[in-house]
């Protein structure tokens, strides 16, 4: 079974939240949660893109870590978009209808433009 891998850089004052593999655990939340909010900047708003284009599969941890990022950030009074989400993935949005509340772009240019207060392309 192939383990998570989680990496956190900054793109033009946005976090980009890269997650490899399989999102299963708790023990996967955490880590992921743990990487990031070393990266969080106190007192700031807080735009984070989550990229999702290596990860293979993911339960309800992984919908609940994605939850837990999300309202951080809308409490922040920034927020979160997604992209790079399979099929599989797709699928799993839709049936626990997390797709009206996640800002899911299929490509990643237009999820750094939402991000970045622009209008995205189609």
């Amino acid at each position: 079974m192939e383990g998570l891998k989680v990496d956190v850089s900054t793109e033009d004052e946005i976090l980009v939240l890269t997650l490899k593999g399989q999102l299963l655990s708790r023990d996967d939340g955490q880590t992921v949660l743990s990487t990031l909010y070393q990266r969080w900047p106190e007192n700031k708003v807080v735009k984070i893109l989550v990229d999702l284009s290596e990860i293979n599969y993911m339960n309800s941890e992984g919908l609940g870590t994605l939850l837990r990022i999300f309202t951080k950030a809308r409490q922040s009074g920034g927020d979160m978009a997604l992209w790079g989400i399979n099929d599989r993935l797709k699928q799993l949005f839709i049936i626990t209808r997390l797709h009206h509340i996640f800002n899911v772009f299929d490509q990643r240019a237009q999820a750094m433009e939402f991000l970045s207060g622009q209008t995205p392309s189609s």
